[in-house]
């Protein structure tokens, strides 16, 4: 479970040690109210779109009150 920016960064931190030269783009950002919702690919610059996903964020004054992570591609699982 992630509690707050310092958890959050060290989650990063760990997946780009665990995914050397895997990068983040930002495919598209909603928001309504106190919903933020963001679509994301993840990958090497060979494969910027190996991953994908959406993560909803709810807000409460100002701060993220939960952020929920949805996994929509993920590379074929090895044998």
């Amino acid at each position: 479970m992630i509690k707050g920016l310092k958890d959050l960064n060290a989650r990063i931190t760990q997946l780009q040690h665990q995914n050397p030269g895997f990068k983040f783009s930002m495919i598209k950002i909603d928001n309504s109210a106190n919903v933020v919702r963001y679509y994301w690919n993840y990958g090497p610059k060979s494969n910027p779109k190996l991953i994908s996903g959406m993560d909803l964020m709810i807000l409460e004054n100002g701060k993220a009150r939960s952020l929920n992570v949805f996994l929509d591609k993920l590379p074929a699982a090895k044998k």
